[in-house]
């Protein structure tokens, strides 16, 4: 993606081939990350995403070249972790400590200030929670957890390894909205998952498929490349369905159906106005409406036969 400064990217990785026996898992994967920047590493379980940061943050051999924030991995490896905070998917504590001693317990492992720990416990609002045992934690409560850690060591790049498995649905908006502010905040943040819910965040995606990157760029230039459409559904009142649905489709909906009492239809972003507006100005009285918009990290699987 294009970077306004002239500054190095925070991680750039060439080349990168890894092979577990006679399987390769990374082939040839090649990309950079720019200082700033809040991107989406997507693609289906066993793309190869998780392997090649598991080579990033230097815990398998590889060929190829990854630098992180200027220094070479593999002649610097202790030096080159310190400038990543890794966010893993299982998150490993002890769970009789409470959340104050094992962010402390943390902070004497990476040798750093242990001023930091309210910082950064404030940060992610455990703060008031830091006397409780771990074990008590909500899933999501451990994850605001792992970002307090990975904060401490003030870290240029932060990877998230498919943040939202396993937490519930105050848990991903909570993560949703840390990763918000860390990005304001002027983090680099690498979002690493399969599922949806993070395509309004990114500014750049990757998607990887079978160990290969099939295509990088910004959401909305993916999203153009694979015709995505919204989804909308309609109802109306009086059961004036057939006329409205012949309307719909002249204005550019596609696949335009009815379920029950909704009609269901596909429409390209550019579009959606237009096709609301042919029922309105058509004296079609509207009761209820929903429409779904697509994302990146919902659509990603179309890129793979382009």
């Amino acid at each position: 993606m294009e970077n306004s400064s002239n500054s190095a990217p925070v991680l750039t990785v060439e080349n990168l081939r890894k092979r577990f026996g006679k399987f390769l898992a990374v082939d040839n994967v090649s990309f950079s990350i720019d200082k700033g920047s809040r991107v989406l590493l997507l693609g289906p379980n066993g793309a190869g995403k998780t392997t090649v940061i598991k080579c990033v943050f230097g815990l398998l051999n590889y060929s190829g070249e990854i630098i992180v924030d200027g220094v070479d991995t593999r002649k610097s490896p202790l030096e080159s972790r310190r400038r990543i905070g890794y966010i893993p998917q299982q998150l490993a504590y002890y769970d009789n400590l409470s959340v104050y001693d094992q962010t402390l317990f943390i902070s004497k492992l990476k040798q750093v200030d242990r001023n930091k720990i309210q910082e950064n416990l404030t940060k992610v609002n455990l703060w008031e929670h830091r006397k409780k045992k771990v074990r008590s934690l909500s899933q999501g409560m451990k994850q605001r957890l792992g970002i307090a850690i990975a904060l401490l060591s003030e870290p240029e790049l932060l990877i998230f390894d498919e943040p939202t498995v396993n937490v519930d649905l105050k848990g991903q908006l909570d993560f949703q909205a840390t990763a918000e502010r860390l990005a304001k905040e002027g983090k680099t943040v690498l979002i690493v998952t399969h599922y949806p819910g993070f395509g309004d965040f990114a500014n750049d995606a990757i998607v990887m498929n079978k160990g290969r990157i099939v295509a990088h760029g910004k959401p909305y230039e993916l999203m153009r490349e694979v015709r995505s459409r919204d989804s909308i559904y309609v109802k109306l009142e009086n059961n004036s369905s057939d006329g409205a649905m012949k309307l719909m489709e002249g204005a550019g909906a596609e696949d335009v159906a009815l379920d029950g009492e909704w009609i269901v239809a596909f429409v390209a972003p550019e579009n959606k106005v237009k096709v609301i507006g042919s029922l309105i100005q058509s004296n079609y009285k509207v009761q209820d409406l929903v429409i779904e918009p697509a994302n990146i990290d919902s659509e990603y699987f179309k890129l793979f036969d382009k």
